[in-house]
């Protein structure tokens, strides 16, 4: 409905893939830890939990604010 004020929204996505992923091996952890025996779903859920959090952070140092005009108009905003 509204317009993004900052570029880079899409690693938001990004983001809720991993921590979505990370949600399902932490549902599979004796699974996972049985075909394998090396690491549990637990483990690896953090390790994708904390990808997660890396993309949140390298959107927000990587953003930048959209111009007031470009964010009202219709037209894509290009990124450089």
């Amino acid at each position: 409905m509204f317009p993004s004020r900052y570029t880079r929204g899409r690693e938001l996505l990004v983001a809720s893939v991993c921590y979505a992923l990370a949600k399902a091996l932490e549902l599979l952890d004796s699974q996972i830890l049985a075909t394998g025996g090396i690491v549990s779903g637990h483990t690896l859920k953090h390790v994708l939990a904390a990808i997660a959090a890396y993309w949140i952070l390298h959107m927000l140092q990587h953003r930048q604010a959209v111009p007031q005009a470009a964010a009202v108009s219709e037209e894509p905003v290009p990124v450089h």
